[in-house]
């Protein structure tokens, strides 16, 4: 053998063994950076958790946002995070949250908020007043014979004035929490935050003065039917509703019940002459008279001798949602709140408040779409 082939197998032999190494270096090349450093690659997180991570290095920083980035890159290493707390955008509320982390919570507010769920629209308001028009009487339609003149008639429009109200959730949060790296830590926060929203809005949807700063609410618009009852709920009233609302020539779109537990539970136990359960197997699959229900403990139980309650009943596509989209978190170690008429420390307490501000607004399009029940006995 030659030297020259001696080298050739040589270099073949080397090749060969280091083929299985290269192709492993190819395969993850991807992985490395120049220095042969793994690189960091975004986490798929759930939805909302970014929010909650936002919030919690805000109040750790005390809403220093360049201090909150550096907090961020020790705490959780997120390179969308950071990015995010150095694009923040001081508000009159605290920090504009990334649209992008707040527009994650829009479908969690939708799985909570009541409200949401049973069908009201939501529509994206790009500024603090938004117009919508309303059909408030129809074209007229009519036979007419030979040689005479169609009787003309117009539609009449009016118009429904969405104007953003500030929601503001206060949110006690644990300092150990707020402290805490780990997932389930960031879970927490965020689900307080969603739930303070969600029942807050739920309740200024149906009971909201319309006054101040407050959302009119449903059970307060001009022209929505409140029929007072005076007795126990039973079929016949329950038909009467949608009857009524049949009659009046509503669409059904987002048909759907709301009413409070205690209510559910006297509807769910309501029995024939015979003794037989009227309403329980389709309750048992979420509807009531064919048209679903949410249950909402938002609506009041008066402490009268009859425990009088509330039942809600209309189209629900014809209640809006105006929402500005965006939230504005604030944090506080020295802040107070009132708990059951008590105010508390949040320093005396290890915690820490957490300000959540949502912009949004309420209304009902078509008020003939919607019945409130009341003074329904639930004693």
């Amino acid at each position: 053998m030659t030297l020259e082939e001696l080298k050739a197998l040589m270099k073949e032999t080397v090749q060969a063994e280091l083929a299985p190494v290269l192709e492993t270096q190819r395969k993850y090349a991807h992985l490395l950076d120049g220095n042969g450093q793994q690189q960091t690659q975004p986490k798929e997180l759930e939805p909302g958790i970014r929010l909650a991570r936002f919030a919690k290095v805000m109040a750790l920083a005390k809403n220093d946002v360049e201090r909150a980035a550096k907090i961020a890159k020790t705490m959780y290493d997120d390179p969308v995070l950071i990015k995010a707390l150095g694009e923040g955008t001081p508000s009159d509320g605290g920090y504009l949250v990334p649209e992008g982390f707040s527009q994650e919570i829009i479908p969690l507010l939708q799985a909570q908020a009541v409200i949401r769920k049973i069908g009201a629209r939501v529509v994206p308001m790009s500024g603090n007043v938004m117009n919508m028009p309303r059909q408030t009487a129809a074209s007229m339609a009519s036979y007419i014979g030979e040689n005479t003149n169609i009787q003309v008639s117009q539609p009449a429009f009016g118009n429904l004035k969405l104007s953003a109200k500030k929601l503001a959730a206060l949110v006690p949060i644990s300092n150990d929490l707020i402290r805490d790296a780990s997932t389930q830590a960031d879970q927490f926060v965020r689900d307080d935050i969603i739930t303070a929203l969600a029942l807050k809005g739920d309740w200024a949807a149906l009971y909201g003065t319309g006054t101040g700063d407050e959302p009119l609410g449903l059970k307060n618009t001009p022209d929505v039917e409140i029929r007072s009852v005076g007795a126990a709920i039973d079929g016949d009233i329950l038909a009467s509703v949608v009857g009524t609302l049949m009659q009046a020539n509503v669409a059904f779109l987002r048909p759907g019940w709301i009413f409070n537990g205690i209510m559910w539970s006297k509807i769910y136990n309501l029995k024939t002459a015979t003794g037989q359960y009227l309403f329980r197997e389709e309750m048992n699959q979420g509807k009531l008279l064919g048209y679903p229900y949410q249950v909402s403990n938002q609506i009041p139980v008066a402490n009268d001798a009859n425990k009088t309650t509330d039942v809600f009943f209309g189209d629900w596509a014809e209640f809006m949602i105006g929402e500005n989209m965006r939230i504005a978190v604030d944090a506080s170690t020295e802040a107070a709140y009132v708990v059951g008429g008590n105010l508390v420390s949040a320093y005396s307490l290890d915690q820490t408040i957490i300000r959540a501000i949502e912009r949004h607004d309420f209304g009902a399009r078509q008020p003939k779409a919607f019945i409130v029940l009341t003074d329904v006995y639930t004693a």
